[in-house]
């Protein structure tokens, strides 16, 4: 087995997110996730569907006003449902650097 080796330290989350994208034929898929952890680089979403890694997507979560762009990394499936990675890209990480992740 490999072991990663993560440049950002990552902290567990649980909340919801709308995850958003459109696919080579120009239409838009919606999906509803559920953060299982976050970092300023990026977030592991559980999802009940894989979305294709190199897909841009776009995620809002309840405290930020804005969209927060990403692009998938991996989509691994577990029992029924789907671990999708994300990595930000450098303007989200910009707009959110320094901001504590967990929802209260």
């Amino acid at each position: 087995m490999t072991r990663t080796q993560r440049q950002c330290y990552r902290e567990p989350a649980d909340f919801p997110a709308t995850l958003y994208w459109e696919d080579a034929s120009g239409k838009v898929s919606t999906l509803r996730p559920r953060a299982l952890d976050i970092s300023e680089a990026g977030m592991c979403l559980e999802c009940p569907q894989p979305i294709a890694p190199g897909m841009r997507v776009h995620l809002e979560v309840a405290r930020y006003a804005f969209p927060l762009e990403a692009v998938v990394c991996y989509s691994l499936a577990r029992d029924t449902v789907f671990r999708i990675g994300v990595e930000f890209s450098e303007s989200t990480r910009r707009r959110t650097h320094g901001a504590r992740w967990m929802v209260s």
